[in-house]
């Protein structure tokens, strides 16, 4: 799944360790986080054997990173770069997620909201001339809200014979090849968490 950039893969067989987490040394943290590393470099592995190559940056930007942390828990990843959408690799977010053709033109929604803004504008104007008589009501009255729902009804029924502006953009299916492999080795990365972790724990005993 995908989090903060990078995907994420859950160790169920380590969802006891992580509840008593808080109750963990500086050591015990150290050994717990050096088994998630473990797994989630096959993680890592996999997306990188199987990421789009054009100039090989994005593939060598796919690294194992510890997550960010926390009192509550600890966590490794794999992810592009500095994150989706983030420095140099942030069209790994597009290969990744896919996109759009064209220029983006504001929603129809955007635009509503921009006829509801312009005859609030003008009811406000109308009030000021009519010093006060007319026009924009004061807001939280009744009077106010009946305007609101008029703006609204009115922005929407101006809007219902607009065409869409953006029908005419295509959609670039992703790859979502960081999601698919992550998922496919899921399996073998949990197995190869949960030993090196145990073999992490049994050295830290041992010392």
């Amino acid at each position: 799944m995908r989090a903060g950039g990078g995907v994420v893969v859950e160790f169920r067989g380590l969802q006891e360790w992580g509840r008593q987490f808080s109750k963990l040394t500086g050591n015990a943290k150290k050994a717990l986080r050096n088994g998630l590393r473990a797994g989630a470099k096959i993680t890592t592995a996999a997306a990188r054997a199987v990421a789009p190559v054009r100039t090989g940056q994005l593939r060598r930007a796919i690294r194992t990173k510890a997550a960010k942390r926390s009192r509550r828990y600890i966590g490794v990843k794999t992810m592009i770069g500095e994150g989706y959408f983030k420095g140099e690799t942030f069209y790994g977010a597009f290969v990744e997620f896919g996109w759009k053709t064209g220029k983006r033109h504001p929603s129809l929604t955007a635009i509503a909201k921009q006829i509801a803004s312009r005859l609030r504008a003008e009811s406000r104007a109308l009030r000021v001339a009519s010093k006060g008589l007319s026009g924009l009501a004061k807001f939280g009255s009744k009077f106010r809200q009946r305007q609101e729902a008029y703006f609204a009804r009115e922005a929407a029924r101006q809007v219902s014979v607009l065409p869409d502006p953006n029908t005419g953009r295509r959609q670039i299916p992703g790859q979502h090849f960081m999601e698919q492999s992550a998922n496919r080795v899921a399996s073998h990365a949990g197995n190869v968490a949960v030993k090196e972790t145990i073999t992490q724990f049994e050295i830290l005993e041992r010392g």
